[in-house]
């Protein structure tokens, strides 16, 4: 039985010029060998800001302590709310609606000597006022809501902190995990967990990697959120550092880790949409031996589902020649690295970008790295920026993708492409919800590497750009583009107690297993590992001896590889 999957002929339109050729976009008038601006999972750094309502938003960036906006002329501008150098690279902004701030720019700095100041910016007249804020604490990332409230923390601190007076004052509120037994929470938890809001400021949410943070020792991708303004938290375990089971289309682990490089948005319904760079170790599609993959996971709250949305060419650990990723990736940029998104405000459409290696197709063979040689240098691979595009089908009840990634930014043209910085928020661009506009900020080097960490030469003319293009959703064809051979179906009955029947299909004979795993992606049971010739089965899972709960039973064979949901009820 074929699958039918719909498949997204999408007419991708830059402003600019096609995508495939995508010019550089517009210089935004720093220069700098600054290139370095992320760390663990990133902030906002990046908004379209709608000055007094208006339909066209205007792009506001901040880098170190400027803040850079393109003004009603088309000539980028900018100020310096943070008068002194020393402050950090690291500083958040967000556009604030409702509340005593609405329609202002808040952004934060910490300074070198660890104190944290905010500045209210008017983009009306590009006034602001900074001041000291008397936090105990460094305040990394915020998240401003309707009611006129912060909530702030520290990059690797448990602790929240909430301010009522616009960023003056901050108490602690809450400590991440509390009131989840599932977890036992360090104070130092080792990862940002930087807080995110939606547009209209209802729902919020801190995700990061912990080490170490269950009773049973596993690692694990940990979110918490509130769905009622930060009023009240809820945690929630969504990912277990090197466990099979986990990728739904791959038979993949990840580790989950290298600065764990996870971003993520929430729509206006409260649904939140993540991204990974989910690195780790598995079994290629169409291979048999294991080895290093690099991934690009999604990942959203409705389904609890995690997805590769590459293709497995960029997921293998060699290029055409045999060169491993591992040996020429730059600073933290392994494989397909350092991900962000934009987000419809329905939850329906979204653009993700990254960074991931160039290749040099004007070598025999094709497919090579794209690698600096340069004397005295160290070899590193140039770096491209790549986009995909996810759309939710009603009929399907799921969010399919394109079979490729995009060439957002240059291809062969031995520059680097980094550091991408996507809007939170698509732009619709129709009435009708066909049109969204994607907006992004990034850093064009022509050196590999990363000059403040020591690798290789500083280059003078690197510098900060931004780009964007319109995409349309109805383009959108129904073709035979993933065609399995195997089919499972959803276990019956479900929920159950305490047996189930599960059924699959296969054309073609190979070697099949069907294996049973927890909520936590730990393997449980072994229902069936051994070769089938094509054809129909049915096997009986008997849970007995099992607790009630969650579990999920996964199917893999040769080049298929599908998980389904099912619930035990004692």
């Amino acid at each position: 039985m074929k699958t039918l999957l719909t498949n997204l002929l999408i007419a991708l339109i830059s402003i600019n010029s096609n995508i495939f050729s995508q010019n550089i976009g517009e210089f935004i008038g720093y220069y700098t060998h600054w290139d370095f601006h992320q760390n663990n999972s990133p902030d906002t750094y990046f908004e379209m800001v709608s000055i007094n309502n208006e339909n066209d938003p205007i792009p506001v960036f901040v880098v170190r302590n400027e803040l850079i906006y393109r003004s009603d002329d088309n000539t980028w501008q900018k100020i310096q709310p943070f008068d002194s150098l020393g402050f950090y690279s690291l500083p958040t902004m967000q556009f604030c609606r409702g509340g005593s701030l609405d329609g202002k720019i808040l952004v934060s700095n910490i300074h070198m000597s660890g104190a944290t100041y905010f500045s209210v910016v008017d983009p009306d007249n590009w006034q602001y006022n900074t001041y000291q804020t008397s936090s105990d604490t460094s305040i990394t990332s915020f998240a401003y809501t309707q009611e006129g409230n912060i909530f702030g923390n520290y990059a690797g601190h448990k602790s929240i902190y909430k301010s009522t007076d616009q960023g003056q004052t901050f108490s602690e509120y809450i400590k991440i995990g509390d009131g989840d037994p599932s977890v036992n929470l360090s104070d130092q938890l080792g990862s940002d967990f930087p807080i995110i809001s939606s547009a209209n400021g209802q729902y919020l949410a801190c995700i990061g990697v912990v080490d170490n943070a269950t009773t049973n020792g596993d690692s694990i991708v940990y979110m918490y959120r509130s769905n009622d303004f930060g009023s009240n938290w809820q945690g929630k375990i969504i990912g277990v550092k090197s466990v099979y089971g986990q990728i739904i289309n791959r038979n993949y682990k990840s580790y989950f880790n290298n600065f764990p490089q996870i971003a993520y948005q929430i729509d206006n319904n409260g649904v939140v949409h993540l991204v990974a760079n989910g690195y780790g170790e598995g079994i290629l599609p169409g291979s048999t031996d294991t080895t290093e993959v690099f991934p690009l996971l999604y990942w959203n709250s409705n389904d609890e589902e995690w997805i590769a949305i590459t293709n497995p060419e960029r997921e293998s650990p060699t290029d055409a020649v045999g060169r491993n990723v591992g040996n020429f990736f730059p600073w933290n940029a392994l494989g397909n690295s350092k991900p962000t998104l934009s987000v419809s405000q329905d939850g329906k459409s979204i653009f993700i970008i990254w960074e991931s290696f160039e290749y040099n197709n004007n070598l025999t063979p094709p497919m090579q790295y794209n690698i600096f040689n340069q004397i005295g240098q160290t070899q590193y691979y140039y770096s491209d920026i790549l986009g995909q595009v996810g759309i939710y089908d009603d009929a399907l009840l799921k969010f399919v993708w394109e079979n490729e990634p995009l060439y957002i930014q240059a291809n062969n043209n031995s520059r680097s492409e980094q550091n991408p910085i996507a809007a939170p928020s698509l732009i619709l661009k129709s009435s009708s919800q066909e049109s969204f506009e994607v907006n992004y900020m990034y850093f064009h080097d022509p050196i590999p590497g990363s000059y403040i960490l020591g690798q290789n030469a500083m280059s003078g003319d690197g510098g900060w750009f931004f780009n964007s293009f319109v995409f349309h959703t109805t383009n959108i064809k129904e073709t035979e583009t993933y065609i399995s051979d195997f089919y499972l179906t959803q276990n019956y009955p479900n929920p159950f107690n305490p047996s189930t029947t599960i059924s699959w299909q296969s054309s073609i004979g190979s070697w099949q297993t069907l294996k049973v795993y927890d909520v936590l992606g730990r393997e449980v049971a072994t229902i069936v590992n051994e070769f089938k010739p094509a054809g129909n089965y049915e096997v009986e899972f008997d849970a007995t001896g099992f607790t009630s709960g969650v579990y999920y039973y996964k199917l893999t064979s040769q080049n298929f590889s599908e998980v389904k949901k099912m619930i035990l009820l004692r």
